[in-house]
């Protein structure tokens, strides 16, 4: 009887880390996707970042000074 009901705990245990090990995949698998999504966004946002700064380093170079603008009045004057 002692070897049975050792027998039975063991199965139970081992049926409890197979449930287990289960969500745990499913976890990860879960985890998986986010990550891949997140990825994506990240990419977008480093090519916004790319873009954004390029266009500043452009407004830099090309800004006017003071001493280019001409000196007239506006046209509603």
């Amino acid at each position: 009887m002692g070897e049975e009901k050792l027998r039975a705990d063991l199965e139970k245990r081992v049926i409890q880390l197979e449930e287990l090990y289960s969500h745990q995949q499913h976890l990860v698998q879960q985890l998986d996707e986010e990550l891949v999504k997140l990825r994506s966004v990240i990419e977008k946002l480093e090519y916004r970042h790319v873009v954004q700064e390029d266009r500043l380093k452009w407004l830099i170079d090309n800004r006017l000074t003071l001493d280019d603008l001409p000196n007239e009045k506006p046209p509603h004057y």
